[in-house]
């Protein structure tokens, strides 16, 4: 059985879009015999289960990141990985001292902005070196760090939940199906639809076919909650999810999703939702969600100059 390494100490749409097709290659390549050893951030840790449920999963701890590291790869050296591999989007130096620490033989990763990475990592990627990385999805580039022939990600590579792995969730009205997923809150705020716009477009989706809308946000928009649910025409819920295991069995609840640029989309795409996703600044290239029922809209500074009818018109061409 062949043991990998892997470490990805990102965001939930890292580990999603930059890391799971990596695994279903390499799942692929071997046979399925594969044992992955995951070590993340308290950001990210607890979706590698939803999609690699026999995978071991370890925390880097909070606080400073180089005892973090040092300490964590000297605990699990016992492991003895037969390969390393750092992810896209990547911090080479730190990671590749880690891979070297943890005692990974074979060291896979990106060497063009590090020394040290140079020194350490023995398989080394450079065919990105000369080119706009932006324009390059970080899944390919990813896989390329294994197969430098892949010049597109391979859908039977993309990432898929294991449903089996989700929990369930009660809505408070189960007869108004189906259900319109938006969210408040986006850790990018140019990513985020103003609520007074999410509510104009929603309500000119409503007058095609009914719904309900469920809302997700943070504890500290609740008031945004508040105001857009009376800004509806439709049935709405609003739910503060405690946990990511409960935000991920509500978002599985919804039927079509608007999102912007981040995890939701990310967990919409994985979950085969009807997404249309908004990116403002970042590179759709580069980040959009990988999934086979997805629009991607977007705008070089803000999705709030995307207009209305773009929006409701990408809606309608998922909804049908």
């Amino acid at each position: 059985m062949k043991k990998i390494a892997i470490i990805r100490r990102n965001g939930l749409g890292d580990f999603i879009a930059g890391t799971v097709p990596l695994c279903n290659f390499l799942i692929d390549k071997y046979n399925g015999d594969v044992k992955f050893y995951f070590f993340m951030s308290s950001r990210n840790i607890g979706i590698a289960k939803y999609f690699f449920p026999d995978s071991e999963i370890f925390l880097i701890p909070d606080g400073n990141k180089y005892f973090a590291h040092f300490t964590t790869a000297l605990k699990y050296k016992s492991i003895f990985p037969d390969m390393g591999v750092i992810p896209v989007p990547e911090y080479s130096k730190l990671s590749s001292i880690f891979m070297k620490l943890l005692g990974a033989r074979e060291i896979y990763g990106n060497v063009e902005d590090s020394i040290f990475a140079k020194c350490i990592i023995n398989h080394p990627c450079t065919i990105y070196n000369d080119k706009p990385y932006e324009k390059y999805h970080v899944s390919l580039r990813t896989l390329n760090l294994l197969e430098p022939s892949f010049s597109s990600t391979p859908r039977k590579y993309y990432p898929q939940f294991k449903k089996e792995q989700i929990s369930d969730f009660t809505l408070k009205d189960m007869s108004k199906s189906p259900y319109v997923m938006v969210e408040i809150s986006n850790n990018r705020d140019y990513c985020q639809l103003s609520i007074e716009k999410t509510a104009r477009i929603i309500n000119r989706f409503y007058e095609t076919f009914e719904f309900t809308t469920l809302i997700t946000g943070k504890p500290q928009d609740s008031a945004k909650a508040t105001k857009l649910k009376a800004l509806l025409n439709t049935n709405s819920e609003f739910h503060i999810t405690n946990n990511l295991d409960e935000f991920i069995a509500y978002v599985n609840k919804s039927t079509y999703v608007l999102a912007g640029d981040g995890g939701l989309g990310h967990i919409a795409g994985a979950l085969g939702k009807r997404l249309v996703c908004l990116y403002g600044v970042a590179h759709v290239e580069r980040w959009g969600v990988l999934g086979e029922n997805v629009i991607h809209l977007c705008d070089p500074s803000d999705v709030n100059n995307i207009s209305d009818d773009e929006i409701l018109n990408a809606l309608c061409k998922i909804q049908l």
